[in-house]
């Protein structure tokens, strides 16, 4: 939790910020593009908002996504690894149920259903960090609740299932592999331990 505390100020909220800033200005014609490459984009924000902007904006909707990512994936993860594991051994005899395991594809699974579920909860987090670090952001004035508010009374509550990542993508990715490949090494290095 503490790791997650300083991470977020330290480098997801400063990369975000300028990788959202840049994804923004990338519409626009290339003659008003005012972010169009990372370091010197990094600067800019640095210099026009201080390091305060740089590091706050979003500060607040990060650190609830990363809680509620982590307070979902990881217990969902271990509860449904201790469900298969137990389905697994009630098919073998009373003598050999202590040594159950799960293989490589089943300790995936189990990563991807965990991590596809803490992106549906933490995903309208997302949606308002993303918004509170756009070039737009000055709107909301540096409140999450505003930008929040406002999502909801231009869009209802699927505004907060919108973005250029879909909620559907991010879950098609999961599948692929995103989240569940750590489970797998986790499982895999504690087994070795």
């Amino acid at each position: 939790m503490v790791a997650g505390a300083v991470e977020a100020p330290l480098t997801l909220v400063p990369m975000q910020n300028i990788s959202i800033k840049m994804t923004h200005d990338a519409n626009k014609p290339p003659a008003q593009q005012r972010y169009p490459k990372f370091f010197p984009g990094l600067a800019l924000i640095a210099r026009e908002e201080g390091v305060a902007g740089l590091v706050l904006k979003g500060l607040t909707p990060t650190i609830l996504k990363n809680v509620v990512n982590y307070a979902i994936r990881f217990p969902l993860y271990l509860n449904i690894k201790k469900a298969m594991l137990d389905s697994k051994a009630k098919q073998k005899p009373l003598s050999e149920q202590g040594d159950v395991e799960l293989n490589f594809l089943e300790a995936w699974l189990c990563g991807a259903i965990a991590g596809g579920a803490s992106c549906v909860f933490s995903h309208p987090l997302d949606v308002v960090k993303a918004q509170m670090m756009s070039l737009d952001a000055h709107k909301f004035q540096g409140s999450n609740i505003a930008c929040l508010r406002s999502t909801l009374q231009h869009g209802g509550v699927q505004a907060l299932y919108t973005g250029k990542q879909s909620i559907k993508r991010r879950a098609r990715r999961l599948v692929q592999f995103a989240n569940s490949q750590h489970f797998v090494v986790i499982s895999a290095s504690l087994h070795r331990a």
